[in-house]
């Protein structure tokens, strides 16, 4: 009963959808474990298990990885989840939310084997199973982090290197479409009194470079950062003080911000400055930091002056 609540709770939490895919990963997992643990008894042993025996430890495993699943699967983003790079105390809750979650699927994954089996679960060997566990989830969970940040890192240089290409190729205006040489000028001079000591890369990107715009189109200046400085920069935006509440709508726009490279003029306390720029252009301005390499950072662009 204390499973099927549990299951429940993550359901009414989460959402069916979420809850079925993470099953789903988890059948498909726990099958092949089930499987690989038969194997690996008989290399040890010398033995043969008959294929009734593989198909029953699949089987076990299934069920067994599926209720594992749908119990923890949605909260570490199975099943539909994003590895999202985190900064700071985000990073030290994720650890240990994995390390819980890592523990509690090892301890009821031994338990449901050995009632499967028609034993008694062992108090000793439940918590054996519960630091194993532990200790596999915050290995998989630093893991992903490091991978996360390598692939993004390796992306990053491929970004830059494809960017350097399409500017190379003069793709984008050198004055931005519906300004007049003498308006980019001042606004150039404009945004890098105010925000130049952010990064010396800063430019027009979107419609306005391509030469696409429409009369009603804004304008998209581009503060372009390393991704080492722009994890600095969220820090300064969001938790410079104290890392928001979790579940909290600033904690939602932070991860927002992490996620897509992009720290929009109102967190980066520009709003007002945006305003200057509008006054000044007669047009919408969107002006935002930019991770070099994110989502958000797409050639072809037009340097300030």
């Amino acid at each position: 009963m204390a499973i099927v609540g549990a299951v429940a709770l993550t359901v009414a939490t989460f959402g069916a959808g979420a809850v079925i895919g993470a099953a789903a990963v988890g059948a498909a997992l726990g099958a092949i474990g089930g499987v690989v643990m038969t194997a690996s008894s008989d290399l040890i042993h010398g033995e043969a298990s008959s294929p009734y025996e593989y198909v029953k430890s699949a089987a076990q495993g299934a069920v067994i990885g599926a209720v594992c699943g749908a119990i923890f699967g949605p909260v570490a983003g199975i099943g539909g989840g994003a590895v999202v790079p985190l900064t700071g105390g985000q990073t030290t809750v994720g650890l240990g939310s994995a390390m819980f979650m890592g523990g509690s699927s090892g301890y009821i994954d031994y338990s449901l084997r050995e009632l499967w089996d028609g034993r008694t679960p062992d108090g000793g060997k439940a918590l054996e199973s519960f630091a194993l566990g532990a200790a596999l989830g915050g290995a998989f969970s630093v893991g992903s982090s490091w991978l996360a940040k390598g692939a993004e890192r390796v992306n990053g240089v491929l970004k830059r290197g494809a960017s350097s290409r399409v500017e190379g190729t003069s793709q984008a205006l050198k004055i931005p479409q519906g300004l007049t040489k003498e308006q980019f000028e001042k606004v150039s001079a404009m945004i890098r009194e105010k925000v130049g000591h952010l990064s010396d890369d800063i430019v027009v990107q979107g419609s306005r470079a391509k030469g696409t715009a429409k009369p009603t189109s804004d304008i998209d200046f581009a503060i372009r950062v390393s991704p080492e400085k722009f994890d600095e920069l969220i820090k300064d935006s969001f938790s410079k003080v104290k890392p928001p509440n979790p579940g909290s709508a600033k904690e939602k726009t932070m991860l927002h911000a992490i996620e897509t490279g992009k720290i929009q003029s109102g967190e980066a306390k520009l709003s007002k400055f945006r305003e200057q720029l509008q006054q000044e252009l007669g047009m919408d301005v969107d002006i935002s930091i930019i991770k070099i390499g994110g989502p958000f950072d797409n050639p072809p662009f037009t340097p300030i002056k």
